[in-house]
């Protein structure tokens, strides 16, 4: 089961941030500006055998920019699109599966990292998202 590109348009039609500008699915590369969501995915997921249309996913979310505000602002942004969510259907992209998060649980807040190398603020944050595929 794919779910990673579903999970980044979900969080673009939940926030302000723009998929391509301000939101990215993967790592920041050197192309992503300096006001930049990146949204990435463990690559190992639980499944469940005895509920094979259950999947457990762990979505870290960073959020950079030279303004402490903007990066806190965004990172908060998504927090807020994800967590607590009950039964809420996402986009279908190109897994050609219907997925709802059951539920969702915060790993971590979102927390101030530091800054980088070029003085950007970095926040991150870090949920489970508890998916059901929809027959």
């Amino acid at each position: 089961m794919r779910y990673e590109e579903e999970i980044t348009q979900f969080i673009e039609n939940e926030t302000t941030l723009t998929l391509g500008t301000t939101l990215q699915f993967g790592r920041f590369t050197t192309e992503s500006p300096s006001r930049c969501t990146a949204v990435l995915f463990n690559k190992v997921s639980i499944a469940y055998f005895d509920v094979p249309d259950r999947i457990d996913v762990m979505v870290e979310a960073d959020a950079r920019d030279e303004s402490y505000i903007n990066a806190r602002d965004d990172i908060e942004e998504v927090y807020n699109a994800l967590f607590r969510r009950i039964d809420k259907a996402l986009p279908v992209i190109t897994s050609g599966n219907e997925f709802k998060i059951q539920t969702s649980e915060s790993i971590t807040a979102p927390t101030w990292v530091g800054k980088d190398e070029n003085n950007r603020h970095h926040w991150s944050t870090v949920l489970i998202l508890r998916l059901k595929r929809v027959e």
